[in-house]
């Protein structure tokens, strides 16, 4: 039997990603917004080139780079961002952020094995346990430099 192409999955995946960053209700500035979509899609892009093609621990769909391939790293992966970003917990306690973190995590591997079922992506070296690990650490990063931009605004603007 031959085995079903679900490539489609991913370009409905990339629609509704720019949906999301065009329309999505915002809670932080546009420019803020715009820093995030450049931040995450150039870290998501490098993560991807050192992790999954220099190091070879994973693959998408097909074993050569695609259209598709760059569109999932450098469209879906700033989406993420910017819902994460726009809907942090902001002075609400540590636990409300811990909690919120470990409900972002369930959600990207739920995703990320969606992914890998319809073999749209797979494992060579990789693991959901390494995902599981690795989330946090990128999800805190991507706040510490909206946390970072926000700053680095603010000082600009109170030095004129």
């Amino acid at each position: 039997m031959e085995k079903l192409d679900y490539r489609w999955v991913s370009w409905v995946a990339v629609a509704i990603s720019i949906l999301v960053i065009v329309f999505a209700p915002k809670r932080v500035p546009g420019h803020e917004n715009f820093f995030i979509l450049s931040f995450t899609s150039s870290f998501a892009f490098m993560f991807d080139l050192v992790v999954g093609n220099i190091l070879d621990l994973y693959d998408y769909g097909t074993h050569r780079v695609e259209v598709l391939d760059l569109a999932q790293i450098s469209i879906v992966n700033p989406a993420i961002g910017i819902l994460l970003l726009n809907y942090w917990p902001e002075r609400k306690g540590w636990w409300r952020v811990i909690g919120y973190l470990m409900l972002v995590v369930a959600l990207l591997l739920c995703f990320e094995l969606l992914w890998l079922k319809l073999d749209l992506m797979r494992y060579k070296g990789w693991s959901l346990l390494k995902s599981a690990i690795s989330y946090p650490f990128l999800l805190t990063t991507l706040r510490i430099a909206q946390l970072t931009y926000r700053h680095m605004v603010r000082t600009a603007s109170a030095a004129k």
